[in-house]
């Protein structure tokens, strides 16, 4: 299989190494859709650490930081309540010690994958752990009471910011206002 390894701040190699067999509570998903974290990537690319104390230590494990990602089933460890051709996609990050999902095939654990419907294309599903780690923000501001019946604004409306215009009228939200300097994003967020 291929898998992408940055093997420097600005370098990397595709690799073509054996698909990964799952072990027990594991699954192999084959990506079919993965999408680019911007924070890691971005710090893993200019050797910037996100993190007091952290390093990065290249050449980077293989296919990370690719955690946000989406597929199909392939194969399933012993112990697993998912079968080859079911829809899932990575909603939590394994980490980056492990092998990551800028590869064909990648290994999760069963507890950080799940079942996406059919019905939408895997790019759409890609980014759930994304919106994961934006629920965890606006859960707090619902439970607040900031959402419901408020007028909400979001700045900035890349990819985060997007989840969270959807997560404010999802949470009952009277207005949603989103701010942005480029207009195709103010734009997008205007489309029926």
């Amino acid at each position: 299989m291929k898998i992408l390894q940055v093997t420097a701040p600005t370098s990397y190699e595709i690799l073509d190494l054996p698909v990964p067999a799952p072990g027990p509570g594991e699954l192999l998903m084959r990506v079919e859709a993965v999408n680019t974290c911007v924070q890691w990537d971005l710090h893993l690319r200019h050797n910037e650490p996100m993190f007091v104390g952290h390093r990065f230590h290249y050449p980077y494990a293989p296919g990370q930081p690719g955690h946000e990602a989406a597929g199909y089933v392939e194969a399933v460890g012993p112990k697993v309540g998912y079968a080859p051709g079911d829809r899932i996609c990575a909603w939590r990050d394994q980490g980056h010690s492990v092998w990551g999902c800028y590869a064909q095939f990648a290994i999760l654990q069963e507890k950080n994958a799940i079942r996406v419907p059919e019905g939408l294309p895997h790019a759409n599903w890609a980014s759930l752990e994304l919106a994961m780690c934006v629920a965890t923000a606006m859960l707090d501001l619902r439970d607040t009471g900031a959402i419901a019946g408020q007028r909400f604004g979001v700045n900035g409306l890349g990819p985060a910011g997007l989840i969270a215009l959807q997560m404010a009228r999802a949470e009952g939200a009277a207005q949603v206002i989103g701010f942005d300097p480029m207009p195709a994003r103010r734009e997008l967020v205007q489309r029926p």
